[in-house]
């Protein structure tokens, strides 16, 4: 149920993303958000969907998150990039989840190997293990639309007051990986930037899609 869930809502992202937005919309019409999570345009000057944000810029919107919700923002780097750039992953939950994240982590690794975790050990846990949702964008890095689904997707879990929302943090723990490629994303950006007029030219021969080599989806 949680996997249908999520996936639903990502792909609802995925397509809000990928159309210019005057503003910042909520994810599910009539959501009424926290005007104390920053949306994406007071961080970095465009809304979702409205522009590709760049790498940094991603990372620059879930530190302002982070910021804004400390309680229930989490973020880790994992390594840097051939070309410098941080890969890193967000943690996002309750308060009371993202308190005790290490102790979620070691009972997931429990939960993993039967070898050392019997059966009523393994009930005790579940009992009050949330599930963990790993979520990873943009392995490619001229597939724009995911990386900027994941900001709206943290913004909605941390605004939206609704039950719905709440009760997802309280069950789960919603672990993203913003952009797995940021070095293929700026390749595309320098390369597309340039070459874009005003409107989306769909010709494959156009300046806007004629990708140097190596591309940006490499």
């Amino acid at each position: 149920m949680v996997r249908r869930l999520f996936s639903g809502l990502v792909a609802a992202l995925c397509l809000a993303a990928s159309g210019a937005a005057a503003e910042d919309p909520p994810l599910v019409a009539g959501a009424v958000y926290d005007a104390a999570i920053p949306s994406l345009e007071s961080v970095v000057g465009h809304p979702v969907g409205a522009d590709i944000t760049r790498a940094a810029d991603v990372r620059r919107y879930f530190e302002a998150l982070r910021a804004a919700a400390p309680d229930r923002v989490v973020i880790g780097d994992m390594a840097r990039t051939v070309e410098g750039r941080p890969t890193y992953w967000v943690a996002l939950g309750s308060a009371r989840n993202i308190a005790r994240l290490d102790q979620i982590k070691a009972n997931a690794r429990a939960l993993a190997d039967p070898r050392r975790t019997s059966a009523a050990q393994a009930q005790a846990i579940i009992a009050d293990q949330p599930v963990i949702v790993w979520l990873a964008f943009s392995v490619h890095g001229n597939e724009i639309s995911p990386a900027d689904a994941s900001i709206a997707l943290a913004r909605h879990l941390l605004a939206s007051r609704d039950a719905a929302t709440q009760a997802y943090l309280q069950n789960t723990v919603v672990v993203l990986i913003p952009t797995q490629n940021p070095d293929g994303r700026e390749r595309f950006l320098n390369s597309f930037n340039p070459g874009r007029g005003p409107v989306p030219n769909p010709d494959e021969l156009s300046a806007e899609r004629d990708e140097p080599w190596p591309s940006g989806r490499y």
